[in-house]
């Protein structure tokens, strides 16, 4: 088992999402590890995370360890009936995952002590881990394997991308987050007397460690509060530790400032069409989203699905051919541009864009 000090990997830019601790400790400890070297014999051992005190965390993997897991992907295709066995799992475990988010939200969800949401937190932990690293990930993974190696206009490989595609067009983590993850974690700010924004800085890990006694509830708020203002957190065979080396943050961190006036994506839907800006990160900002105006966000999924039908195009900083913005907007026939990596991050409410999604450009006409 090779360590690496953070300082001598080859980071790779992988995503951006809201800042929330929940997600990276899953990651890491599970679909983007254990669980999927269990699954298909390999994964990723060394992940760092950023934040400068905005609303995102940047994600970070290796180059040389995603080359690794994609060639081993790669010898995967040439096993097709343990790519079926694999897929058939997912679709068990998938049916299994809606019917625990259904019956959880019928559940009353009190807590008289901290140990019945220990319990319940655990489990909640587990089945999103399952259901993320079969249902989710291995699709991902394998989708974008046939992309890479151009696989994916390959006869022999048709039944496999369509189970991809069907798997990646389904997402179930705004539902998950909804009805089990936002219950839990306001009842437990319901207890410890805080609120929600302190919690979404605290890893599962410290949660379940107040759980235990292990941490007092001083201290939890007081951790949340170092983090307010930005952090680097390395992730090295599933060992979280913080660090305090902002220097190496700045380094890493894309310069987007006000002098980018245009981006470049991959076109998923083509087409040509002009609008104002409106950036979305979660439900709480669909009410800003006007017909007409133009839906810039991190990635699509189902929920967004009230202000993609506003939208006269998407503009994602992520995604793929199997993407939900992809698939979506091919479906609606919206212009799309995915894969820019930046827009989240360059483009602010009101902006006057040009998206030109014949050639995967987004020019920024006006700013507000």
């Amino acid at each position: 088992m090779t360590r690496l000090t953070y300082k001598k990997i080859d980071w790779t830019h992988y995503l951006s999402r809201p800042k929330e601790f929940f997600q990276i400790f899953i990651l890491v400890k599970d679909f983007k590890g254990s669980e999927l070297r269990k699954a298909i014999g390999c994964g990723y051992d060394h992940w760092l995370f950023t934040n400068d005190g905005g609303r995102t965390v940047d994600y970070w993997y290796s180059g040389a360890e995603s080359d690794q897991v994609f060639e081993h992907v790669r010898q995967l295709f040439n096993k097709k009936k343990k790519l079926k066995t694999l897929f058939r799992q997912a679709h068990i475990i998938l049916e299994e995952f809606v019917g625990y988010i259904d019956n959880f939200k019928d559940y009353k969800l009190k807590l008289s002590n901290i140990k019945d949401f220990q319990a319940l937190y655990k489990q909640a932990i587990s089945r999103f881990v399952e259901y993320f690293s079969y249902a989710v990930e291995l699709p991902y993974i394998f989708g974008s394997a046939l992309e890479k190696y151009n696989l994916n206009r390959n006869s022999d490989f048709a039944w496999l991308l369509r189970e991809c595609e069907k798997f990646r067009a389904v997402s179930l983590y705004p539902k998950y987050q909804g009805q089990v993850l936002n219950r839990l974690l306001d009842a437990l700010a319901k207890f410890l007397g805080t609120s929600r924004d302190v919690l979404s800085l605290i890893t599962p890990e410290e949660v379940l460690g107040y759980c235990k006694d292990q941490l007092s509830k001083q201290a939890l708020i007081k951790l949340s509060a170092e983090r307010q203002s930005g952090f680097l957190l390395f992730a090295n065979h599933g060992k979280l530790k913080f660090l305090d080396n902002f220097g190496f943050l700045k380094s890493l961190r894309r310069q987007t400032n006000g002098k980018i006036f245009m981006l470049k994506g991959m076109v998923a839907q083509r087409g040509w069409v002009k609008g104002f800006v409106k950036v979305i990160f979660t439900k709480k900002e669909f009410n800003k989203m006007k017909s007409g105006d133009i839906l810039v966000t991190i990635q699509s999924n189902p929920s967004l699905m009230p202000v993609i039908k506003k939208a006269a195009a998407i503009v994602a900083d992520e995604g793929g051919i199997m993407s939900h913005a992809a698939i979506i907007s091919r479906e609606l026939k919206k212009p799309c541009i995915i894969g820019t990596k930046i827009a989240t991050k360059v483009l602010r409410d009101g902006d006057l864009v040009e998206v030109d999604a014949e050639r995967g450009v987004v020019r920024i006409l006006k700013r507000k």
